[in-house]
């Protein structure tokens, strides 16, 4: 293991500890979030659900709970889980972008995020930040992270 990857994982141990120590806040409550680069974890209740990094942990938050623009991996694996209870077989992401009943329930599925908490913790490193959001989804064992590949439904 190379001295770089060893300072990482030492790192990420130390981010982790506090990230755990974090209370989780409203995610409603975007002023409450910096605009700095960091790993965050979202919670219902005591679930843990979803860990995730950000260059602004603000805007990144943002995007999960504006049912607008479908841009938050998270949604969209919630509504397609949800919207696969109604069809078959759930299309391409694509194609999901242009469903019109998809599109209602991706706004819906936005609108209960917004009422969900999150921890966080400020990391500046975008190597680190990878890192931590590993040991933080591993962690805090969060349902909807697979690690497979970014955005898979």
């Amino acid at each position: 293991m190379s001295a770089e990857v060893r300072k990482l994982a030492k790192a990420a141990e130390i981010k982790l500890k506090e990230l755990q120590r974090c209370a989780p806040v409203p995610i409603a409550e975007l002023k409450s979030f910096p605009s700095s680069g960091g790993v965050y974890v979202i919670s219902k209740g005591s679930q843990n659900l979803y860990a995730g990094l950000a260059k602004n942990l603000k805007r990144r938050l943002r995007q999960h709970i504006n049912g607008k623009q479908i841009q938050s991996a998270f949604t969209l694996k919630l509504a397609a889980h949800d919207f696969r209870k109604t069809i078959e077989k759930v299309p391409s992401k694509s194609k999901l972008r242009s469903h019109k009943a998809f599109k209602k329930l991706y706004a819906d599925t936005a609108s209960r995020i917004r009422l969900m908490n999150a921890r966080y913790v400020e990391v500046e490193n975008a190597k680190l930040r990878i890192v931590l959001e590993v040991f933080a989804g591993v962690t805090f064992n969060t349902r909807w992270n697979d690690f497979n590949g970014r955005g898979t439904l």
